[in-house]
């Protein structure tokens, strides 16, 4: 009876330990979210006769706001060439217009006070505060952008470009380099042997001209 009895305590103990690890099993952590993975995207702006390469540490693949308004807003998915897989308007309460690289499929007029206008593969919309020619990269499957005017106070990702081309001016140094001078200082151009453009002598030096955390504020969420 007393080995019973001590069998029936060993089996009971080991019963209430193999549910204790039963239940320490059952605990789940929930995984820590990875940081969201850059990469170096480049970006062209003419000033005046000359066009500057920059690349800038980005998320590729998300929406940013490309241009927001008192009435407009436009988003566009930026991909790591520069370019973008779609680029969207939306006005008001008057609901929204997407485009892609398919720039011939026919389009409305308008949407709200912004005038949509299909011109030699190209699009061109215009409001009183800004005109931007949206066209095909030169990359497959891929939109770029010209903000030709801006009338009026905007904020977005090309509104910082436009305001960077602005602000900036070129001084010409040699047949092959020049300088970009911005906010007092001055950069060296080299030019490119892989693109069309003068770029910097050192990639150090874009993102003191063009921050990626200034241009990743504009990441459009819930878009």
């Amino acid at each position: 009876k007393q080995w019973y009895q001590r069998r029936v305590a060993i089996t009971a103990g080991d019963c209430a330990l193999r549910r204790a690890k039963h239940r320490s099993a059952q605990v789940l952590v929930a995984p820590q979210r990875a940081s969201p993975a850059t990469t170096k995207v480049p970006f062209q702006l003419d000033m005046g006769r000359t066009s500057v390469c920059l690349s800038v540490k980005l998320e590729p693949d998300v929406s940013y706001t490309l241009l927001e308004t008192d009435s407009t807003q436009i988003y566009g998915v930026l991909l790591k060439t520069g370019g973008y897989s779609s680029i969207t308007l939306y006005s008001g309460n008057d609901g929204s217009l997407t485009l892609t690289p398919d720039l011939s499929a026919p389009l409305p007029a308008s949407l709200g006070s912004v005038s949509v206008k299909q011109k030699q593969g190209r699009v061109i919309l215009t409001s009183e505060q800004f005109k931007l020619v949206v066209k095909l990269g030169d990359e497959p499957d891929t939109l770029t952008t010209d903000l030709t005017e801006l009338r009026d106070e905007a904020e977005g990702l090309l509104e910082i470009l436009h305001s960077l081309s602005k602000s900036a001016s070129i001084q010409n140094k040699s047949e092959n380099r020049k300088i970009l001078r911005h906010k007092n200082t001055g950069y060296l151009l080299k030019v490119s042997k892989s693109r069309d453009c003068y770029a910097l002598s050192n990639n150090k030096y874009s993102e003191h001209i063009l921050p990626g955390s200034v241009v990743s504020e504009y990441i459009a969420e819930g878009v």
